[in-house]
């Protein structure tokens, strides 16, 4: 993967978040400037239809002032009186009930708002920290890795070493022995001569007494069979008087 898909997905989605929100807080605008533009129409309205009411008013004051006596003109004058006010303070409290509503809804986009900053920075954050945490993983493994190779190098070439000291050794070995055999041959020639020689006697002794032995089993063993075949002979002729001893 490419280690700058992350900040490009997050440059994106923070575009598409912003657009999101422009588009958002255009129409809240749009509505507000609707809401607005029918106040100002209700309220265009009801100042025409007051003046047309305080005109009827003005006339029937008038007509009643003309034909009446003091007891019926004061309801007229106090209804002439109040429903004005009655209608002003409609108005305001209308107003103010607009006006509490809105400011409610810009505190309510305010908190939108903030909260949507809040969550896209959180998202932000958290998007690059996971963005630093691989990076960093994948650093550790290049570092690891090479480590490893370093490592692995250093051993491949304490094992050459090794292996060439033991080849010198047994080289260094062999010709210390063949030295060794050299100058032994060269300072004792007659002493090897006399160890042939005695080796040679040792061997014919051996032999000569090998022999002298096989004569002797075989003169035991002669004698051993000469003797057995007198002890028959003369157990046969035991046996014959015995029998002619009977027969008598």
């Amino acid at each position: 993967r490419c280690p700058s898909s992350s900040p490009r997905q997050a440059m994106r989605r923070e575009d598409e978040e912003g657009q999101a929100r422009r588009k958002r807080e255009a129409e809240a605008q749009a509505q507000e400037a609707k809401r607005q533009r029918a106040l100002l129409e209700w309220q265009k309205k009801r100042k025409t239809r007051q003046r047309v009411e305080d005109s009827d008013d003005d006339l029937q004051g008038e007509q009643e002032e003309a034909g009446a006596d003091e007891e019926e003109e004061e309801p007229a004058v106090v209804a002439r009186i109040e429903k004005p006010k009655v209608k002003r303070r409609n108005c305001l409290e209308w107003r103010q009930h607009q006006e509490e509503e809105q400011r409610k809804a810009e505190e309510e986009r305010r908190k939108l708002k903030e909260e949507a900053e809040s969550r896209r920075r959180a998202e932000r954050d958290e998007e690059l920290n996971k963005f630093e945490q691989e990076q960093q993983r994948r650093r550790n493994f290049v570092l690891r890795r090479r480590q490893q190779e370093e490592d692995e190098k250093q051993r491949e070439a304490e094992e050459r070493e090794r292996q060439k000291r033991e080849a010198e050794d047994r080289k260094q070995e062999a010709a210390e022995r063949k030295r060794m055999a050299a100058e032994e041959k060269a300072r004792m020639p007659l002493e090897l001569e006399d160890r042939k020689k005695e080796a040679a006697e040792r061997r014919e002794k051996e032999r000569l007494r090998a022999e002298e032995e096989q004569r002797r089993r075989e003169q035991e063993a002669e004698e051993r069979r000469i003797r057995e075949e007198q002890e028959a002979k003369a157990k046969q002729e035991e046996e014959q008087r015995q029998k002619q001893a009977a027969e008598e």
